[in-house]
């Protein structure tokens, strides 16, 4: 090559070199050695640039090069040399006549970079751009959309189809030139603007236009919109609220104001701005002393700032002078303000002009004054008079001391009232918490004895807040005197026995006795309320207790000392003694009355409402007595009370009392002949109830016929006459409410409207109903009390004709029947004897039990005997049961069960056969046979303790 043309490749700011068909270098420039990777264009001199390109590479270039050589116009490529971007030229030269190829190349590698990131940029803009809520518009000076986003199509709608760009003109902003004409006068003055725009259909966009240069160098306008439609209205709203504000404050007459923390003006009224003398501009962020002056804006910024430190509301009358000098009244009002932490940020006042009133109180002050002159002056007229008024003043002073002594005696009411209440408070719930925790503890028991021992103590604390209730009801009936006393038959010594057995268990938590006398004169039965005077002994006996530490309660009754025998009626003498702590002398006056106590720490360290004298005092009173007490303080307290109680007349004897000394000889002769009292079918399926009809009736003289289920008590009736039915409900086969219907329908030897008692241990709201409605003519719920039996029983046969029966040969009364013998009630002495000290039922439980059984305890025993024979008997019968898929029997015997468990005192085993019942139908067998379980293993320890019990007193007896 020449070197002129060596020097013009040279020279070049391009890769140029020179090669024949077979890709060999004849010339070149070190720009080109440099992008095959060699150092200098010598390197590249005659090398084939086939063996310098890559295997990926080289067959491109091949083909290049020959499209070169082939054609003779100049060949345009693009291509990879060793990892490099170039953009050549090739074109043919002819030398020689041999044909050669120029090829000038470019290294555009940044270029191709840097276009790539500009349209990754663009594109990412573009995006934010589409992001946006507002709409984005770039517009040219021909008024043409060069761009528009998401937001600025649907609010105005896309391109054409053909892809041409819409005019501005022609979009919905043509609705308002003056959109035009800014966007206009931004492309002629580049400089940015902004404004509001309000589009036909009522929203409104805030406008912000920038100048710039798009990507050609032409000017266009960046249009950015967003809607503050809703911001607008917010504010048109808030202003108007203002306005309205603002009109109600100015029509006010009184002045308004509100200030800030500094105690410094930011609104006032128009009234506040006229008394000032300035307008609410000026007013806003003086205090006090900058607009009244230090003479009277000193006592105004004063209380300001109280009110600031304090948090509290703030009213004074305060005189003040007004900007015109007039002395005004007003009654000034000043409460805080605060914001949403709770923290003050302000006040607010008010003052109403009170100078009137003022002025009215004034002319009253002075009318008094001259009114007291008078009457001065009249009074020395009257002196003569005066030794009458004198005398009469003394008898309204007695007057005023009657008030006074009064109102002592409310207030010392009232406060006593408010200490009752707090200890009421307490009382409720203290056993409400432990039934609530119980409960919950209940739930997450792990054993069927550890959920026993819970549901003992919600059973005790339910006791404790049903006597509670109790309590308080009794004090409202008797302060509303709707208190009404039972007038009935009841045995005094069980009464009194069954009290010491009870509190002596409360006793044995401390280390005191509890003791009972009952002198020979005390009659065991009389007539009255056994229950009202229950609960005066109980009352008198806990106190006795709750105060005694060590020592010993001693309850002692007899008859009243002298003539205490009158129409019918006598009077007994009961007290309770103890060692305790004693009541103070002064105190010994108050502690009958209502919601008195002897002192008000008593509550905090004993407990107690106050009301348990109240309503013992009440109830001892109302029975026609009357009750007292002697006391040393740190020595004990005596308690006395007399009550009025009726005596039995010869029937009542031989109901309630048969084997009583006294008692009619005619009536025990009548049963020593063996004449019935009445002929009685008991209908049920249980056998421990057939056994405590028949001895219960016996023993009263009734003669007694069983049949276990309906069908065998219809077959009876059709041929025996009855006096009375005891049907019970829930029986195999066919059932108790059938039986009666039938009974009522069917001809037998029984007249169709032969007394029917429904028994049952379904006891709940309705069930009376039912069975009165299905024919039965009373209801008792199981286990039955007998008290209540028998006298539902007298009431029915009661002027009946009686069935031509006789005891003998009849099972029942006729028979020799063990049950006629009466033993001591239990709890006594020679009962204590005769028994376990570890009896597994509590002695509520067994209370409650001899209760239902007139406090029989040979019956009971009986019964126990029974239970101990046939419960394990009726377990094995629910298993049966449970496996051959009879649901109904099972539920029948549970039923049965829950009943019979109850009679003995068994509540444990009562209450899981309870729970069982109304699972009996749907719950698993697995279940099932887990709670028939339980109930064995429950029942299983209440019979083998009886057994061993009973055992025992046999051996004794015999």
């Amino acid at each position: 090559m020449d070197p002129h043309s060596q020097a013009l490749f040279d020279a070049a700011d391009e890769a140029v070199f020179v090669l024949d068909e077979a890709g060999v270098a004849l010339a070149s420039n070190d720009l080109a050695a440099h992008a095959f990777g060699l150092a200098s264009k010598d390197a590249l001199l005659g090398r084939s640039l086939f063996s310098l390109l890559p295997p990926d590479t080289l067959g491109e270039f091949r083909k290049e090069l020959s499209a070169a050589f082939s054609q003779d116009e100049p060949l345009h490529v693009e291509g990879e040399i060793l990892g490099r971007t170039y953009r050549m030229a090739m074109t043919t030269v002819k030398e020689q006549d041999e044909k050669r190829v120029v090829v000038f190349s470019r290294d555009v590698t940044d270029e191709k970079r840097a276009d790539e990131h500009l349209r990754r940029e663009q594109q990412r803009q573009i995006f934010y751009m589409e992001s946006l809520p507002g709409f984005v518009a770039t517009v040219d000076q021909n008024l043409t959309i060069r761009y528009a986003n998401r937001a600025f199509r649907q609010r105005f709608g896309k391109p054409a189809k053909d892809g041409t760009h819409a005019s501005f003109a022609e979009c919905e902003l043509n609705a308002d030139r003056g959109a035009l004409c800014r966007v206009s006068e931004i492309l002629k003055e580049p400089q940015q603007d902004t404004w509001e725009w309000e589009t036909p259909d009522g929203q409104t966009y805030q406008l912000f236009g920038h100048p710039m240069t798009d990507v050609d160098g032409s000017r266009v306008v960046m249009l950015l919109g967003f809607d503050i439609t809703h911001r607008r209205a917010a504010e048109r709203a808030l202003l108007q609220a203002q306005a309205h504000q603002r009109a109600i404050l100015d029509s006010v007459p009184s002045l308004v104001w509100l200030k800030d923390k500094d105690c410094r003006f930011r609104e006032v009224n128009s009234a506040y701005a006229a008394a000032c003398g300035r307008s609410s501009k000026e007013l806003e962020g003086l205090d006090e002393v900058e607009v009244w002056g230090a003479e009277q804006g000193a006592f105004f910024f004063e209380q300001d700032q109280e009110v600031i430190r304090s948090g509290k509301k703030r009213v004074e009358d305060v005189e003040f002078r007004d900007a015109s000098g007039a002395t005004r009244w007003v009654e000034s009002t000043r409460v805080p303000l605060f914001d949403g932490n709770g923290e003050v940020i302000g006040l607010a006042g008010i003052s109403h002009d009170i100078t009137s009133r003022k002025e009215v109180q004034d002319e009253l002050r002075y009318s008094n004054e001259e009114l007291e002159q008078r009457v001065r002056l009249r009074t020395r007229e009257l002196e003569e008079s005066n030794e009458a008024l004198r005398r009469e003043s003394k008898e309204h002073k007695r007057t005023a001391d009657k008030l006074e002594r009064a109102r002592k005696r409310a207030e010392s009411l009232s406060r006593a009232k408010s200490d009752f209440l707090a200890n009421v408070s307490h009382e409720i719930r203290t056993p409400l918490n432990a039934i609530l925790g119980a409960a919950e503890l209940a739930e997450l028991a792990e054993s069927p004895e550890e959920s026993q021992r819970y549901l003992e103590i919600i059973r005790l604390s339910g006791k404790t807040l049903s006597n509670l209730v109790n309590d308080i009801l009794d004090f409202s009936k008797m302060e509303a005197y709707r208190l009404r006393l039972e007038h009935v038959p009841f045995d005094l010594y069980a009464l009194l026995r069954g009290m010491r057995d009870s509190m002596a268990v409360v006793a044995q938590e401390g280390t005191i006795g509890v003791r009972l006398e009952i002198n020979d004169n005390l009659p065991q039965w009389v007539k009255g309320d056994p229950v009202r005077l229950r609960q005066i002994l109980d009352n008198l006996v806990g106190n006795a207790i709750k105060f005694t530490r060590e020592g010993e309660v001693v309850i002692k009754a007899s008859s009243a000392p002298g003539a205490n025998d009158v129409n019918g009626f006598q009077r007994l003498l009961f007290s309770v003694s103890d060692t305790g702590i004693g009541i103070p002398l002064d105190k010994q006056s108050v502690i009958f009355k209502d919601f008195e106590q002897a002192d008000t720490s008593i509550s905090r360290e004993y407990g107690g409402t106050g009301l348990g004298l109240a309503i013992s005092r009440k109830l001892v009173e109302t029975m026609g007595g009357n009750i007292a007490v002697v006391s040393e303080e740190g020595r004990g307290s005596t308690f006395s009370f007399t009550i009025q109680v009726g005596k039995l007349n010869a029937q009542e004897m031989q109901m309630f009392a048969p084997d009583v000394a006294g008692a009619d000889e005619a009536q025990r002769a009548l049963l020593a002949e063996g004449e019935s009292r009445g002929v009685i079918l008991v209908v049920d399926d249980n056998a421990m109830n057939q056994e405590l009809m028949r001895m219960a009736l016996g023993t009263k003289g009734y003669t007694v016929h069983n049949a276990y289920s309906g069908e065998d008590a219809l077959e009876f009736l059709s041929v025996q006459p009855v006096d009375l039915v005891l049907m019970d409900i829930q029986m195999p086969e066919m059932d108790g409410l059938t039986a009666v219907k039938k009974l009522r329908k069917q001809r037998l030897a029984v007249p169709s409207d032969v007394p029917v008692i429904a028994m049952t241990a379904h006891a709940l709201p309705g069930d009376r109903e039912r069975m009165i409605k299905a024919g039965c003519d009373d209801y008792l719920a199981k286990p039955v009390d007998m008290k209540e039996l028998f006298g539902i029983m007298e009431r029915y046969l009661s002027g009946r004709p009686r069935v031509a029966a006789q005891i003998r040969g009849a099972s029942g009364a006729g028979e020799e029947n063990d049950a006629a013998s009466v033993d001591m009630p239990l709890g006594s002495p020679a009962d204590q004897g005769a028994r376990a000290s570890n009896d597994p039922r509590h002695p509520d439980d067994v209370r409650r039990a001899l209760s239902l059984l007139g406090n029989r305890t040979d019956l009971l025993h009986r019964l126990e005997e029974v239970y101990v024979r046939q419960g394990p008997k009726d377990v094995e019968a629910m298993r049966d049961a449970l496996r051959n898929g009879a649901r109904d029997d099972l539920k029948r015997l549970v039923h049965l069960f829950k009943s019979t468990a109850a009679t003995v005192g068994d509540r444990a085993t009562s209450e899981i056969a309870r729970s069982m019942e109304p699972l009996a139908m749907d719950a698993s067998e697995q279940e099932l046979f887990g709670m028939v379980d339980m109930i064995a293993e429950s029942s299983g320890r209440m019979v083998e303790w009886l057994g061993k019990s009973n055992d025992g007193n046999e051996k004794k007896s015999s």
